[in-house]
């Protein structure tokens, strides 16, 4: 599906096309939790960061790639001096916004604790989580926002970044 989320919370905010097959479904039985989705909690994700940035400023201005990135700074916002790039597991713990303006083009998996807000242009191919409780809009008004679900891309960080992670005391 172009959209999916859990029964009841509501059709996807979007100026402009929704594609997919089909654009928009939902399930009973959905759960975007941390622990649902990268199969540990918030703090043992954390601890396998391959790097973890509190403050949106110490932001590098290209992920580094094939890794996993916590961004622990508050609200975020991608714009035009600061677009969204590069290839990488990123978990943000609070509501990002992709500014209109920003070209922004990411490749991989945004997992966002907060709300999110995409304005024209944007190009993500991978896939977009928004946390449970949460809203995503898209807004490709005089422009486009294309997010591309590519299984290849999810499939290729998995092995590049799960590989060798310990998420687990190490006991001698």
């Amino acid at each position: 599906a172009g959209v999916y989320s859990k029964n009841g919370t509501g059709s996807p905010s979007v100026a402009g096309v929704l594609t997919g097959s089909p654009g928009f479904t939902s399930d009973a039985n959905y759960s975007c939790s941390t622990e649902t989705v990268f199969g540990v909690s918030e703090r043992d994700l954390v601890t396998t960061a391959d790097l973890v940035v509190e403050s949106s400023q110490d932001l590098p201005s290209t992920l580094p790639p094939n890794s996993l990135v916590v961004i622990d700074a508050g609200n975020l916002t991608f714009d035009s001096t600061h677009p969204l790039r590069g290839s990488a597991v990123v978990y943000v713990r609070g509501d990002v916004t992709i500014a209109a303006g920003s070209a922004s083009s990411f490749s991989g998996l945004l997992y966002v604790a907060g709300d999110l807000r995409i304005t024209a242009p944007a190009d993500i191919d991978g896939a977009i989580v928004v946390a449970d409780g949460h809203t995503a809009e898209l807004i490709g008004t005089g422009d486009w926002v294309r997010v591309a679900y590519d299984s290849e891309v999810l499939d290729q960080l998995r092995r590049e970044i799960g590989q060798y992670r310990i998420t687990g005391p190490i006991r001698g």
